[in-house]
């Protein structure tokens, strides 16, 4: 249901996600002395920041944002659909590349049609 998220919706929804890993990310490093973190492990940061790459609703650049934030490899980027160049998809907000169109074509289109890249 992308289509009824706003840009304002986006934007918050990506700003909770990064909150969330963070503290997760914290959370694991330093755990509390009085308190186990059975829980609390690198398989669940891991499916997290998965989960929001592999996101919809995520731009390709917010995208790239989780990948350089959490020190995520960019050929496991690659594999969860984070397009090539993601960074310099900033200006473009509503639009994202449709799963598995090879790079070559993704870079002519973009560059033709927005003069970016």
């Amino acid at each position: 249901m992308v289509e009824h998220i706003t840009l304002e919706d986006r934007i918050l929804l990506f700003d909770a996600t990064v909150k969330l890993l963070t503290l997760l990310e914290e959370r694991i490093n330093n755990p509390p002395n009085d308190e186990p973190n059975v829980n609390l492990n690198s398989m669940l940061f891991r499916r997290v920041w998965r989960a929001a790459l592999r996101c919809i609703g995520f731009t390709p650049a917010q995208k790239d944002d989780i990948v350089y934030l959490f020190h995520v490899d960019e050929r496991i980027a690659r594999e969860l659909g984070v397009p090539i160049f993601a960074a310099d998809w900033k200006y473009l907000w509503c639009i994202g590349p449709k799963p598995g169109v090879p790079d070559d074509l993704l870079l002519v289109s973009v560059s033709s049609q927005f003069g970016i890249l």
